[in-house]
């Protein structure tokens, strides 16, 4: 350095990228690793995955469809009753009562998911850092219910009124809340709280967030053509790869090797030799020539020579 030369910046770059709510500065990916390690991922843990997606979807149907089918009862007695009446009134009343049961579904599904969507992340996160998640914890551990069902309400406000001002702002919103809810589940955030901390973790990274969206929402288009189970494959890799990247911002390397995929010495190519020599692993140590017979470890003769040290005075 030249202690006389003119200040200079204290970074040559950009400056670092702000820490996350941990403390910790966020790490790099890149979509083609997220990508492949959330199928290496899906490959070992599909069976809990699927299946607590498909858990998931069939208690949130099922009340959506008892309510449409009483709703369908509603309008069939509505109409017939109304038979013979101005058919204005009648288009009014189909309406009126289609309206209030789509509502009615809105609802049942806002107040039904909160109670499964925190855990469903919480698996997600589990195998992403190298744990085994089963269908059992999506009925147990903390629901978070409260701060799920505020977020959700408030997000949902907020990115409505975003799109109604000419849609532009209503992406931004939700590039900018998009990991919202994994900081109520993981981080144990109030809404707000979260919102605020997911807009944060975003900052500068909105056009990558775009691109792990659309890629993956590419992926689910493509797996929903695969009959029966298509579904459930997409919507699983995409909650892999999400939580990846959030984990990824909030400073985690991950997501962590399985011990099967440790590379051990004795393998062959495991390591690289130095100075373009071969792999250390392409023979086990036991199998190693001995080292030249000499002196100080057999880096040749002793002292130098062969006939030992000059004799003394």
């Amino acid at each position: 350095m030249q202690p006389y030369a003119p200040p200079a910046a204290r970074y040559p770059g950009a400056p670092p990228a702000p820490p996350g709510p941990t403390g910790q500065a966020p790490l790099r990916f890149e979509i083609t690793e997220v990508v492949s390690c959330a199928w290496e991922i899906f490959t070992r843990q599909w069976m809990p995955l699927c299946v607590g997606m498909l858990l998931v979807g069939l208690l949130v149907a099922v009340p959506t469809i008892v309510l449409y089918m009483a709703g369908m009862f509603i309008v069939i007695s509505t109409t017939g009753a109304a038979a013979g009446a101005d058919p204005d009134f009648e288009a009014v009343i189909g309406i009126a009562v289609f309206g209030g049961i789509f509502g009615a579904m809105l609802l049942v599904t806002c107040f039904v998911m909160p109670l499964f969507i925190g855990r469903l992340l919480r698996m997600a996160l589990t195998a992403v850092r190298g744990g085994t998640p089963t269908v059992g914890d999506l009925f147990t551990g903390e629901m978070r219910y409260g701060s799920m069902l505020a977020l959700m309400l408030l997000q949902g406000m907020l990115i409505g009124l975003g799109y109604m001002l000419f849609i532009v702002p209503g992406v931004i919103l939700a590039l900018g809340l998009y990991f919202s809810a994994y900081l109520v589940a993981d981080q144990r955030m109030g809404a707000v709280d979260a919102m605020k901390a997911s807009w944060k973790l975003t900052i500068g990274r909105k056009g990558e967030v775009f691109v792990v969206m659309l890629v993956f929402g590419l992926l689910s288009a493509v797996c929903g053509m695969i009959p029966l189970v298509g579904h459930f494959i997409g919507y699983s890799l995409m909650l892999l790869g999400v939580s990846i990247v959030y984990l990824r911002l909030m400073g985690e390397s991950v997501p962590v090797v399985s011990p099967r995929q440790v590379p051990y010495p004795a393998q062959a190519g495991a390591y690289p030799g130095p100075y373009g020599q071969p792999p250390y692993g392409q023979q086990p140590y036991a199998q190693q020539p001995p080292p030249p017979a000499g002196g100080y470890g057999g880096y040749g003769p002793p002292y130098g020579g062969g006939n030992g040290p000059p004799p003394g005075p």
